[in-house]
């Protein structure tokens, strides 16, 4: 397991193009907690979460995971949101707190983990399995070891991004100013 934590926080730190960091953060967390299907989703900063990586379903359902808005009922994500803590449904036709959702009736046990960034809950992935009793407190343990490094890499992904696009801002700005500088020169 020490391996395959080392290689992939590697991997989550090798890239800053965020499709990219994701799909290393799947393939790397399936070798550590075997899932069926697997979805990453992160806050919008407003009111939702948006899966922005998957992997597994199109094995299952020609469904996908949807945006999910924070005001929706969903109490397990709820109680992971509001407790920063990882959520473990072992048997989802037993727990009162797992909503049925068509196309995805194959899920019979279910694990989440926040992606916290300074505190805050910047995200979550979760783990579904076909089989009643297959997640355990032992795969929590593993999908967390990956958690914090996930989320800086996300977190760090998403500033480069928010950089990238401010600095393209200044620049047209830029522009336009020496446009205006040059024009109003011309009219004078």
């Amino acid at each position: 397991h020490a391996e395959i934590i080392a290689r992939a926080n590697a991997a989550l730190a090798q890239s800053l193009d965020l499709e990219t960091v994701l799909a290393a953060f799947l393939e790397n967390l399936r070798l550590l907690v075997p899932y069926d299907s697997a979805n990453v989703r992160l806050f919008d900063g407003v009111s939702s979460f948006h899966t922005l990586a998957q992997h597994g379903y199109e094995n299952w359902t020609k469904a996908r995971p949807a945006t999910m808005n924070i005001s929706q009922s969903f109490s397990h994500l709820a109680a992971l949101i509001k407790n920063r803590a990882s959520e473990l449904i072992p048997v989802t036709e037993r727990d009162p707190r797992w909503e049925r959702i068509a196309g995805f009736e194959y899920i019979r046990s279910w694990l989440g983990v926040p992606l916290l960034a300074g505190g805050e809950v910047i995200g979550f992935y979760s783990m579904d399995h076909n089989t009643p009793d297959f997640f355990t407190a032992e795969h929590v343990h593993l999908a967390e070891t990956l958690s914090a490094q996930a989320a800086v890499a996300i977190h760090n992904v998403r500033l480069l991004e928010e950089t990238r696009l401010s600095r393209d801002r200044l620049a047209e700005l830029s522009r336009k100013l020496v446009e205006a500088h040059e024009n109003e020169s011309r009219s004078i």
